[in-house]
């Protein structure tokens, strides 16, 4: 399950508010970072915007759209608006008990016998 905190709510709606019912679902993904810290995007979608290989979470008052294979490493996250001198904006904080993703290869398997 993902949260929003009130103030992420607010801010979220009032986008979607404005939209005049263009935007239906507040899409989370992840666009770079690192394994451990990833970069987060989030964006508000149309029905039509929904990709077949997004899952559906709801969060009470908010649909959130997310690829699936990211649903695991969002599993406790809480999005929230934050505001602070230099900046604002969302920012996603991942449960400690998120699942990572897990590494492959040869590279991976050299690393793991060291």
């Amino acid at each position: 399950m993902i949260t929003l905190t009130d103030k992420a709510l607010e801010v979220v709606r009032g986008y979607m508010d404005s939209g005049d019912g263009e935007f239906t679902a507040l899409r989370i993904g992840i666009s770079g970072g690192t394994p451990l810290a990833p970069d987060f995007e989030l964006t508000l979608v149309g029905p039509d915007d929904i990709r077949e290989s997004e899952q559906e979470v709801d969060v009470g008052e908010l649909t959130i759209v997310v690829q699936e294979e990211y649903v695991p490493r969002l599993e406790g996250a809480t999005v929230d608006f934050v505001q602070r001198v230099n900046e604002s904006g969302f920012e996603v904080s991942l449960a400690k008990t998120a699942k990572l993703p897990t590494l492959d290869g040869p590279l991976a398997e050299r690393v793991k016998t060291v």
